[in-house]
């Protein structure tokens, strides 16, 4: 026997320990519930645990995910249902208006209503909205589709895009009479490469499409021939070379399409027409032109020589003021392409078109905003030389005016006086007089030609931050002082840059010009031209403004998985009364009523489209729910196997762990009195 060393003792103890180890572990587990309470617990456990984990949480946000996106869509539906609604309204009302038994009063009734439920329509796209996301405005449209038909779209300007067929009527050829594909109307020969001499001269082949100009009115076509629309491109290259000069010599056609409707109060349009693919790509080297004019709203006697009476509202001076508004859409349509309408990198994106404001005030520019015959400034806003500059600041910044509200009024009233003002920034703000405001509007735009969009050049010529900001400051002390100046100088005359004079009314000589950029061509209502190679109308800038409803161009992204790329893509597109094709709608007679209905049809079956669109993504949405929350039952149920603790099977322990504690304890107790036996030795 030894008393050094107490083995017994040291054993117990040791078991003792043991013992309280797994009690601690027990008491950790059984408190928590956990089998796995820390890594030492099961190592490999925890890390296959702590994936399943993450998977479980991803896949119940994505279900959260999925049921958002399913309210969203309901959202942009229930908006649909109404545009619908809407558009068998303004169906039923053309059918309605294309009865002869309705009087002229009863029309006008009509195309009021019919007028009011495109506005509302135009509205419903521009204030569908979810988590301030706007919905319908094609913010979120995209191709889907990776198929390449050719689409060709008209954008008229004043009207909005309206989306046409993508085949016209051959007019000559083997397949004359036949509907064919543009491409197909144009020939091979139509395909030709133009040889150029120098950079800013060269010809288009051109290629007549559409249908042909309506038979008679032969005077009127040689006015507008000879002398009113060359005369006009003529006066707006005078007034701003530096950004149209380069086009002198080139040879680009345009078409004649003439109509006969009293009773609107468009008296003629500039439509510029061009192809997409499916995907928003541009065919980068063809693009039509139309010119439009109304017959009936002007003072014409049968032979189509119209009434030279410079106070007449439906005279020549009317018209001549009136085409060289057109023709200035027509040449920033070829020399600010990517503005005008709407394309960035060769591809379609509507926030990079020009704000209206912009198109039609430059225009107004042009033509001048206080014309007899177009006066939206003293007759429009009602804005003269008596005006106060506090109330020409009220006036240009109310709701129904201002920059931002959209409203006819604004563009073609507001925007022309925000022109001008930019104009007489960008010369350096000194002298308010023709010359100065079309030199510094002639630097604007051959800075955008040459890349720079619209923010970057309010942003650099004047003291606003951008087109937003110049939008809602317009009207601030200085510009309403510039505005003041203007009307002033201006008094009785169009306010308008070409002609070179502010006073002037009659804006274009009544004698023959001969040009060969935009030809009229009097045959054919619309002329497409393709461009030889190295000519690129896809260079300049545009709005730059921002993007439109906040969007991508993409679609609307919805993340329905755990990890990266799981999820769904759903494709809303602009359901405004532009894209749908529905702007400018007329009754005016039981043609014009037809025509419209036709349109109608065509746009009732674009919202069915996209609410059927809609309504597939919704289904897939409620089945992805359905999908994510099963996922998460079974994963939750397979990490509960590793990671959850069985109560029972670790009470067992438990209890074990008590016994052999009370039982380590009572045995080192005794092997600790083990030494004293040795006295009885000593005894």
């Amino acid at each position: 026997m030894i008393i050094s060393h107490n083995i017994l003792a040291m054993n117990a103890s040791r078991n003792l320990g043991l013992t309280e180890k797994d009690l601690q572990n027990s008491t950790r587990k059984l408190s928590s519930g956990y089998r796995i309470t820390m890594a030492a617990d099961d190592a490999a456990g925890l890390a296959i645990s702590e994936k399943m984990r993450a998977q479980i949480r991803g896949l119940k946000r994505a279900s959260e995910n999925a049921q958002d996106g399913i309210s969203l869509l309901q959202v942009a539906d229930g908006a649909l249902g109404e545009v619908q609604a809407m558009l068998h309204r303004m169906r039923e009302l053309c059918v309605q208006g294309a009865s002869d038994i309705n009087t002229e009063e009863d029309r006008d009734a009509i195309q009021a209503e019919i007028n009011e439920l495109t506005e509302e329509i135009d509205h419903v796209s521009k204030a569908t909205e979810f988590n301030k996301k706007t919905l319908l405005d094609g913010s979120w449209a995209g191709s889907g589709s990776s198929s390449k038909k050719p689409i060709y779209f008209m954008m008229e300007h004043g009207k909005g895009g309206v989306r046409l067929e993508n085949s016209v009527e051959s007019l000559n050829g083997e397949k004359a009479g036949e509907r064919v594909t543009l491409q197909e109307a144009m020939g091979s020969e139509g395909l030709n490469i133009i040889y150029t001499e120098i950079e800013n001269d060269f010809a288009t082949t051109q290629t007549a499409s559409g249908k042909p100009t309506a038979a008679g009115y032969e005077n009127f076509k040689k006015s507008l021939e000879e002398q009113i629309v060359p005369q006009a491109v003529k006066a707006l290259l005078t007034a701003f070379p530096d950004t149209f000069n380069y086009l002198n010599s080139s040879s680009i056609g345009i078409g004649l399409k003439l109509v006969n409707q009293p009773g609107s109060a468009t008296l003629a349009s500039v439509g510029i027409g061009y192809l997409t693919y499916s995907d928003g790509t541009l065919v980068k080297d063809q693009f039509s032109y139309t010119l439009t004019v109304n017959m009936g709203y002007l003072d014409m006697d049968a032979s189509g020589n119209i009434a030279s009476d410079p106070a007449s509202a439906k005279g020549r001076e009317a018209l001549e003021t009136t085409i060289v508004h057109e023709m200035m859409h027509a040449l920033m349509d070829e020399a600010l392409t990517n503005g005008m309408i709407g394309a960035q990198d060769g591809k379609k994106n509507p926030a990079f078109r020009f704000p209206g404001w912009f198109v039609e005030g430059m225009a107004q520019t042009a033509a001048g905003g206080c014309s007899p015959y177009n006066d939206w400034v003293n007759g429009g806003l009602g804005l003269t030389a008596g005006s106060t500059e506090v109330s020409i600041s009220a006036t240009v910044k109310s709701s129904a005016n201002s920059l931002k509200s959209g409203s006819t009024a604004s563009q073609y009233g507001t925007g022309y006086l925000a022109c001008m003002y930019l104009g007489f920034l960008a010369a350096g703000s000194g002298a308010v007089n023709e010359n100065s405001i079309a030199s510094g509007l002639d630097k604007i735009m051959n800075e955008m030609k040459n890349g720079k969009s619209l923010d970057d050049v309010i942003r650099e010529h004047t003291s606003y931050a951008g087109v937003s900001d110049f939008e809602k400051n317009f009207g601030d002390s200085a510009s309403s002082a510039f505005i003041k100046e203007l009307v002033t100088k201006v008094g009785a005359g169009s306010g308008g840059l070409v002609g070179g004079s502010f006073a002037s009314t009659d804006l274009l000589p009544d004698t023959a010009h001969n040009t060969n950029l935009f030809k009229l061509n009097t045959q054919n209502e619309t002329v497409m031209n393709t461009y030889p190679t190295g000519v690129d109308k896809l260079t300049d800038g545009g709005s730059g403004g921002g993007t439109r409803g906040g969007g991508s161009g993409e679609g609307l992204w919805f993340q329905t998985g755990a990890n990266d790329g799981q999820g769904i893509r759903v494709y809303i597109d602009d359901m405004g009364a532009d894209a749908l094709g529905i702007r400018g709608l007329s009754v005016a007679d039981h043609e014009a009523a037809g025509d419209s209905m036709n349109v109608l049809d065509d746009a009732l079956k674009e919202v069915s489209r996209q609410r059927s669109v809609i309504g597939a993504s919704h289904n897939r949405l409620e089945y992805t729910v359905r999908n994510a929350d099963n996922s998460v039952e079974n994963l939750q149920a397979a990490e509960s196997r590793l990671r959850d603790l069985d109560m029972a099977e670790e009470m067992t322990k438990y209890s074990k762990s008590q016994i052999l504690l009370q039982a380590g304890q009572s045995m080192l107790a005794q092997a600790a009195h083990a030494p004293e036996n040795i006295l009885q030795l000593l005894g």
